[in-house]
C-alpha cells in the first residue's frame, strides 16, 4: 500500500462517481459524488474508507452532495452502496460549465422565469431544454423518485449563484435557432392568468413516449386520470383537471414533435410504467385505509 508521503507527491484528479444506495429508510436511489484522488487505484481506497473508516481519509477527500443535503460519512441503518462506475472530470470542464450556466439562465430569461425555483424544477427544465435541442452540458440521471430526473451540476450552480438564477443575470446571447426553439416551446406552454408556466413531470411523459413504447393516447389518458391540482385554495373540478392535463399533454407533444428533438440519455434511468400507478383518488383511499 502506498504511503501518505508517496501519494502526496502525485497530482490530484477529480472523479465523478455513480453510486446506487439501498436502504430500508429510502429504498433504492442513485447518488453522484465528487471524489478527489490520485488515480483509480487510490480512488477505490478513498471510496472504501469514506464508507467504512472515515478517519483513514488522510490523503484523499470527498464532496458528498445529494440534492443539496451534505451528509456525513455514516450510512443509514442497513444501507448498502454499490459503485456503478466513474469518470474523470476533465480540466477544461469549469469553462464549459460557466458557458452552460450562462446559456441556461438565458433560456429562463427568454421565458421570463425568474425568482426562486426548486432543484426539481431546474432539473426538469434542463431535461426538456436538452430534449428540445438546446445544447446544455448537464448530465441527466435518476432522481430520488423512480421517474424523476436530476441534472448533475445544476444543483451546485443554483446554490452558489442563487442571485444569478433568481434575477436572471447572464451575458449569453441566444442564437436565432435557440430563440426559435424557445418560442415554439412557449407557444405550447400552459397559461395561468395569461402568463406561461412550466409544467413539472414532463420528463416522465416524454420518456414514456420516446423510450417506453407508450402511444400518445395512452399518455394523455394517464395524465387525465392522474392530474389533480388546486388553485386559489380550492381543488379543481374534474373538468378543470382534464383541461389542465390536456394543456400539459399538448406541451409534451410539442417537445417531441420539434425537428430539433433528441432523446436525452438518463444515466441509471428507469422509464415509467403506467400500469401500476394509483390515481389520486386511489392514493387517498389507500391513505384512509392505512390510518
Amino acid at each position: 500500500m502506498e504511503t501518505g508521503k508517496e501519494l502526496e507527491e502525485e497530482p490530484w484528479k477529480k472523479y465523478l462517481v455513480y453510486e446506487q444506495h439501498t436502504s430500508k429508510r429510502k429504498g433504492v436511489y442513485i447518488a453522484e459524488h465528487t471524489y478527489y484522488a490520485h488515480d483509480e487505484k487510490h480512488l477505490n481506497q478513498v471510496i472504501h474508507d469514506h464508507y467504512t473508516n472515515p478517519e483513514k481519509i488522510l490523503w484523499g477527500w470527498v464532496k458528498t452532495n445529494i440534492f443539496g443535503h451534505y451528509v456525513n460519512n455514516s450510512l443509514y441503518e442497513g444501507e448498502t452502496v454499490d459503485v456503478k462506475g466513474w469518470r474523470e472530470i476533465r480540466p477544461d470542464e469549469p469553462a464549459r460549465h460557466r458557458l452552460r450556466k450562462r446559456r441556461y439562465i438565458a433560456c429562463l430569461k427568454h421565458f421570463g422565469f425568474g425568482g426562486e425555483h426548486s432543484i426539481f424544477y431546474h432539473s426538469q427544465m434542463a431535461y426538456v431544454l436538452k430534449a428540445a435541442g438546446i445544447d446544455l452540458d448537464y448530465e441527466i440521471s435518476d432522481g430520488f423518485r423512480e421517474t424523476n430526473v436530476y441534472a448533475y451540476g445544476l444543483l451546485e450552480e443554483v446554490y452558489l449563484y442563487t442571485e444569478d438564477f433568481e434575477d436572471l443575470v447572464t451575458d449569453y446571447q441566444l442564437t436565432e435557432q435557440e430563440k426559435a426553439i424557445l418560442d415554439k416551446l412557449a407557444e405550447a406552454m400552459p397559461r395561468k392568468d395569461g402568463t406561461i408556466w412550466f409544467p413539472l413531470n414532463c420528463p416522465e411523459n416524454i420518456r414514456a413516449l420516446t423510450e417506453g413504447g407508450k402511444t400518445p393516447e395512452e399518455v394523455r389518458d394517464y395524465m387525465r386520470k392522474h392530474t389533480r391540482a388546486a388553485k386559489n385554495g380550492r381543488w379543481l373540478t374534474p373538468e378543470e383537471n382534464r383541461k389542465l392535463a390536456d394543456s400539459v399533454f399538448e406541451f409534451v407533444m410539442r417537445v417531441v414533435s420539434l425537428p430539433t428533438f433528441r432523446r436525452v440519455e438518463v444515466k441509471h434511468g428507469k422509464v415509467k410504467d403506467f400500469t401500476d400507478t394509483p390515481t389520486p383518488a386511489q392514493m387517498g383511499k389507500q391513505e384512509r385505509q392505512a390510518s
